[in-house]
């Protein structure tokens, strides 16, 4: 495996294009480190059955590779699964990112969206047991965030609390970080022995000059009869351990998680009918059955 080589920009003037991190899956993000390093630690909980990747169009890289070859290249070392993702062309931020919001289409309440990302109310690094820990990412700390992929849930701050139906809103279940890049560098992703990829995007001369790199962490897809949220409460539980809160979450269906002492609601909610979740993109429910769409938790936001 060959390490990456400078590339010239000789031949390209600067060019600066939009860029974004797309995390799609039960991540735990950490911005108590942008003041003072301006990255963001991003932390993925053990969840049976899923598997992680990075994808840039061009090509995908398998997370669970990735660290089969770390080990490989220094089998006697004993390595932190711990990706590295850095390009002297993104600009980083020092400050708080913006959470922004779409100007089109009209007519939904995509302000309230500010509102879908759960945070812990800590300022201090997460620092979370290794044990509770499956893979790291580490990123530039973006200029803008977009909340992604918003469930109806209620999150209970709580094991022994009692839900409240009332309480379902909408919750973000992942986040798209935004940069702006010099298009004509590279990026790269160091991997847990120091061996790195080259993974930006293509940018076209054709289009507007945006790219996306996406991080998913998902399951096999196959959803629970018994229950289509077992995926999301599952992968919450773990989430929520790492990040060292007693959440969980409440469907509005009597069910709980299945491995903590919560209780689930004392009456269940109607669910809409296909067709009506459909229609109304606000209050769609989704499936999460083998899609891990659980509510983000982030720390360091506030």
């Amino acid at each position: 495996m060959a390490k990456s080589t400078k590339r010239s920009t000789s031949l390209h003037p600067p060019s600066t294009s939009a860029l974004t991190l797309t995390f799609s899956g039960p991540f735990v993000y950490d911005f108590a480190r942008i003041e003072k390093d301006k990255v963001v630690d991003v932390y993925a909980p053990y969840c049976p059955y899923h598997l992680g990747g990075v994808f840039f169009s061009l090509n995908s890289l398998s997370e669970n590779d990735l660290w089969k070859c770390a080990q490989s290249r220094k089998p006697k070392e004993k390595l932190e699964r711990a990706y590295l993702i850095r390009s002297r062309g993104i600009k980083a931020s020092r400050g708080k990112p913006q959470i922004i919001v779409p100007k089109y289409p009209k007519g939904l309440s995509f302000e309230s969206l500010k509102q879908t990302i759960r945070s812990t109310g800590s300022t201090e690094p997460l620092g979370p047991r290794k044990d509770k820990v499956l893979f790291k990412f580490t990123v530039p700390n973006p200029k803008y965030i977009y909340p992604l992929y918003f469930d109806h849930v209620e999150v209970v701050e709580k094991y022994d609390k009692d839900p409240e139906n009332a309480k379902i809103s909408a919750h973000s279940t992942g986040l798209r970080f935004v940069y702006s890049w010099n298009a004509h560098t590279p990026i790269q992703l160091v991997v847990p022995s120091g061996d790195t990829f080259d993974i930006e995007p293509p940018v076209f001369k054709e289009l507007p000059k945006l790219a996306d790199i996406e991080i998913r962490y998902q399951g096999l897809g196959l959803a629970d009869e018994n229950d289509l949220h077992s995926d999301a409460r599952s992968c919450f539980a773990s989430m929520a351990v790492l990040a060292g809160v007693e959440w969980w979450l409440n469907y509005g269906d009597c069910k709980s998680s299945p491995t903590n002492i919560s209780h689930g609601s004392k009456d269940e909610m109607n669910a809409p009918g296909p067709c009506e979740a459909m229609n109304n993109r606000m209050t769609m429910e989704n499936h999460t059955g083998g899609d891990c769409h659980a509510a983000a938790i982030v720390n360091g936001l506030d």
